[in-house]
């Protein structure tokens, strides 16, 4: 949700300003909050902007780069190539971060071969749209496949597949694809034969073992195929991979506490009853359980920040944070201790007695 609500503030942010300025950029481009512009004016009229655009905001802060031949944006480098005397056009190539160190997924991981591939076909596409020279783009694939070998691609894996992206094929990635023909006639004859067949999906957890399901899967599909009326309900079928839990699922969790209401002014100490968290020893001489406040959220009297209990705690409870809570004027003790909450409190009720005698 983060960059959503990014994008609609600095949406939001940025027409604001732009439509106060008398003088406009030639073009004005952000992704989230990277933002690429042509400007036609001098270059001391755009600083004079770019202050203006940082004073619009107490807290957003932007910084600039300004560059009569090239400029990074993104993942591309934007820059004027020996067409641009000529024809005006700008040229284009992949650019990469100092802090980039090339981690793509080590092919001993424990993944389907299409995610391999996929991963290989995928970055040099990528590269062909982002490279409008091909001696650029020779170099970027060049540089892609010494990487790809470190992580431990075979060669004979990778070749194959870069061939397939060849840099006289950039037009076809370049431009968008064609909307789809929505033909009503069709989608709404009813008739069986003109239905499409259905795709049966056998799916399952991946796993290296798994080398011949799909040959399993198929070994008699000759049964099906060679019935007209099957062949007309049921295409070949599919395997397809579920994504099991990576250790991250394990060790986070996405769920969240249920936000309190905040303290009003005149009311120093909010405190939610429900449900109780701290819990009594019940030990018949304890001292420190009559003192207990059976609360599962505490609120500062100074910040008025939350705090939420995460588990169930007892007089004999060890290693915790705990807060006395003056019951005359309301202000608050925070202390640590790796001792139980019941030695904790003893050593603090022998010393308001050495107080009181002194």
């Amino acid at each position: 949700m983060a960059p959503s609500y990014a994008n609609i503030f600095m949406d939001s942010l940025e027409r604001q300003f732009l439509e106060s300025e008398p003088l406009q950029p030639a073009l004005w481009k952000r992704y989230i909050d990277d933002i690429f512009c042509v400007w036609l004016g001098s270059k001391e009229s755009l600083e004079a902007l770019l202050r203006r655009l940082n004073s619009c905001h107490p807290t957003i802060r932007f910084t600039w780069t300004i560059s009569t031949d090239s400029v990074e944006f993104l993942d591309i480098r934007i820059y004027k190539g020996s067409r641009f005397r000529e024809t005006g056009i700008l040229d284009v190539q992949t650019h990469f971060k100092p802090t980039n160190t090339f981690q793509y997924l080590h092919f001993s991981s424990s993944h389907p071969k299409g995610v391999f591939k996929g991963l290989v076909k995928g970055e040099a596409i990528r590269f062909l749209r982002s490279n409008s020279s091909q001696d650029n783009y020779e170099r970027t694939i060049s540089t892609f496949r010494h990487h790809l070998l470190c992580r431990g691609y075979p060669r004979c894996f990778v070749d194959p597949l870069l061939s397939t992206v060849p840099y006289s094929r950039r037009n076809n990635y370049i431009q968008p694809p064609p909307p789809p023909n929505l033909n009503l006639s069709s989608t709404l004859n009813t008739n069986p034969s003109n239905l499409n067949p259905i795709t049966p999906r056998f799916i399952t957890p991946y796993s290296p073992s798994l080398t011949n399901l799909y040959q399993t899967l198929t070994l008699h599909w000759d049964l099906i195929s060679n019935d007209q009326t099957l062949t007309q309900l049921f295409s070949i079928p599919q395997l397809c991979f579920r994504r099991e839990k990576a250790l991250s699922n394990h060790l986070v969790s996405a769920r969240t506490l249920g936000r309190p209401p905040s303290p009003t002014t005149d009311i120093p100490l909010q405190i939610s009853t429900t449900p109780k968290r701290v819990k009594p020893c019940n030990h018949p001489r304890c001292l420190t359980c009559p003192k207990l406040l059976s609360y599962n959220v505490i609120h500062s009297s100074t910040t008025h920040q939350p705090f939420h209990l995460t588990d169930t705690f007892t007089c004999k409870s060890t290693s915790l944070i705990y807060c006395i809570i003056c019951s005359k004027c309301s202000k608050m003790y925070v202390g640590q201790t790796s001792k139980s909450l019941l030695n904790r409190f003893g050593h603090h009720r022998s010393a308001a007695k050495e107080k009181r005698k002194q």
